[in-house]
């Protein structure tokens, strides 16, 4: 009984060693994503550009560039939209950020699966996200991963400074959260700037 304990143990200590290095492999590949300039909020920063007005969803961005630029469409698709996360394959939380009147959206969040591989943040039509709201309605492994900027909607907002490109986010491997975590990683605050000689 003693040995298969054992066994068993060294198993677990294996896979758990195996998953961690590839958790370090994936936070490498997303960091050269983000200092790239395949970054994950260019498509959506163009459409807003040429349409005057932020997407309702990341499909909407999908089928812009499919008809503006059809060849193109599969790389955008493949290091733009793809979340390197997700066990399924599927693409990054394009997550809205509405007015008070819930009439217009004037920024948005984009959000990872994270370690635990799924997409646990949904977008509820019903439940809207706000500017001093979205931290309390998402679940989120890294919530205050942007409070350094400035929210450019505030007073303090002088117009120096650039969109936060953070480029050392914060998501340690823990078995714990890989395999019971119910949070997302979040990757890009839109109106969070920062000061251009802090990134």
């Amino acid at each position: 009984m003693k040995w298969i304990c054992i066994f068993i143990i060294s198993i677990l200590f294996a896979c758990s060693s195996d998953n961690k290095k590839l958790h370090e492999e994936k936070m490498n590949v997303l960091q050269n994503l983000i200092l790239g300039l395949d970054k994950y909020n260019t498509p959506i920063d163009d459409f807003k550009e040429v349409k005057g007005r932020f997407p309702d969803s990341l499909y909407e961005v999908y089928l812009a560039y499919k008809h503006d630029n059809p060849e193109e469409i599969g790389y955008i698709e493949l290091y733009h939209f793809m979340d390197i996360f997700n066990k399924k394959g599927r693409w990054i939380g394009y997550f809205p950020i509405y007015n008070s009147d819930d009439s217009q959206i004037i920024s948005y969040l984009l959000l990872s699966a994270g370690i635990d591989g799924k997409l646990d943040n949904v977008n509820n039509p019903s439940n809207k996200l706000h500017l001093d709201d979205w931290k309390q309605k998402l679940k989120l492994y890294n919530p205050d991963e942007f409070d350094d900027g400035v929210n450019i909607f505030s007073n303090d907002f002088d117009g120096d400074s650039v969109p936060c490109t953070k480029i050392d986010i914060e998501h340690p491997y823990s078995t714990r959260e890989e395999k019971l975590g119910n949070k997302d990683l979040l990757l890009h605050v839109n109106h969070m700037w920062c000061k251009t000689e802090q990134y």
